[in-house]
């Protein structure tokens, strides 16, 4: 089996994680997609999913997710991030659900925090694996606001960015094959018309 990275950004928002499986010239090519959101707010069918228990990070993926966002915001000039046990406990929260509804993936109605989202086929992704994605999007950003009137396919760069942002915390949860990522952010980011940084 060949594994293909692919990142994507649809116009519309509505995100989800899958495995394609297409035939090119007769050779079968499998391969991992994954989209992640930071704003997508899709409406569902409530659906009870078996019973999967999202779980904080360990100390490792703590280290090496804190150390990423914070090598970004290095690189921006901002203040670094703190890891928060309260917004991962929110964040694992938000996984739980989730996973009850079927282990759908969009972003919590109302949320008081900024949050980013992934989602990748079970044990080919990691923590690490989901911040670069959200980091990927750099080279997409234009920091002038006044070129843009969203913050659409670099939502996640720059909510990691953000300069008031100050702390950050995340859960994952395994469902149906696939890893859902949510991470926290306290104060959000993403205001149109503001500068990340």
């Amino acid at each position: 089996m060949v594994k293909i990275f692919i990142f994507i950004t649809l116009e519309t928002l509505i995100f989800t994680g899958f495995m394609l499986k297409c035939t090119i010239l007769g050779i079968t090519v499998c391969a991992t997609l994954y989209i992640s959101s930071a704003f997508a707010q899709v409406p569902v069918e409530e659906k009870e999913s078996q019973n999967f228990i999202a779980q904080l990070l360990s100390s490792d993926e703590i280290e090496i997710a804190l150390k990423l966002h914070n090598e970004a915001r290095r690189e921006c000039g901002v203040e670094l991030l703190e890891w928060s046990e309260e917004l991962s406990q929110y964040a694992r929260e938000w996984a739980n659900e989730l996973a009850k509804r079927g282990c759908r993936f969009f972003h919590r109605p109302n949320n008081p925090y900024g949050e980013n989202l992934f989602t990748g086929t079970e044990g080919y992704y990691t923590i690490a694996d989901a911040v670069k994605a959200w980091l990927s999007e750099k080279s997409l950003f234009e920091r002038d606001p006044s070129t843009h009137n969203s913050f659409r396919g670099v939502g996640h760069y720059t909510q990691i960015v953000w300069r008031n942002t100050k702390y950050v915390g995340g859960a994952k949860v395994f469902c149906n094959g696939q890893m859902i990522v949510v991470f926290n952010y306290d104060p959000p980011g993403n205001y149109i018309g503001q500068k990340p940084y």
